[in-house]
């Protein structure tokens, strides 16, 4: 998707893009996520975009660019789970802060929580493109803890990849939580993942829905009053 829009967007804007333009931006794609992989730094979008423009031989300009990034920010990559709002809600409710860290080549988690009427819910959005670090390196979820000023066993982690997700936040000390059915997009990329992350740390809960969320709270919460 987001390389039909990038040669979408040019030449709506009047370039022309080589023949083998989809090819040449697979391959810079493909070659930065293995990157950040290895390294936890993240790659933007931006840089891919000017790469991929760099390789093609094709001159563009920073407006240019930034038409393809709002574009590709515009398009659905995520869907939102029907639960979710009602359990945004309902934590917000219970008093709890609320975070989200996520890996991302640009800031379209932000703008899919506004589209939603969330984002006011959340006390800190920490976003891998904004800070340079991806999950599971340990200095993203540390960032996030200071923005919410908690520290790690105070904190409930939820995630849908137990390589990137669980490993990262359960070596800092938090309560994890694995999505089971989680982007099916990376239940693909699993096998490659296990070899670049060989990481193995088990969840300390794991749900199929989000509403679930809700009760291992107040289990977690009678715990500490028994």
């Amino acid at each position: 998707m987001i390389i039909r829009i990038t040669y979408n967007t040019l030449v709506e804007n009047g370039a022309q893009p080589p023949d083998n333009f989809f090819e040449i931006m697979d391959k810079v794609m493909e070659e930065r996520h293995k990157r950040v992989l290895k390294t936890m730094i993240e790659e933007t979008m931006e840089d891919i975009i000017w790469e991929t423009l760099e390789r093609c031989d094709m001159n563009a300009d920073a407006v240019l660019v930034k038409k393809i990034l709002e574009r590709i920010e515009e398009a659905p990559f995520c869907k939102m789970r029907k639960e979710t709002p009602r359990v945004i809600r309902a934590l917000k409710s219970m008093g709890f802060k609320l975070g989200v860290v996520s890996n991302a080549p640009s800031t379209f988690p932000r703008k899919i929580l506004r589209k939603h009427g969330l984002l006011k819910y959340f006390d800190a959005v920490i976003i891998s493109c904004e800070v340079k670090y991806r999950k599971p390196a340990a200095k993203i979820f540390q960032i996030a803890l200071e923005k919410l000023g908690l520290r790690p066993r105070e904190t409930i982690f939820v995630g849908d990849v137990k390589e990137i997700d669980i490993y990262g936040a359960k070596k800092l000390g938090m309560i994890t939580v694995l999505m089971k059915y989680g982007d099916p997009d990376w239940k693909k990329r699993a096998n490659y993942l296990k070899k670049i992350l060989p990481y193995n740390e088990d969840p300390d809960f794991e749900i199929e829905n989000l509403e679930e969320l809700l009760d291992i709270i107040k289990q977690l919460i009678s715990s500490k009053k028994d």
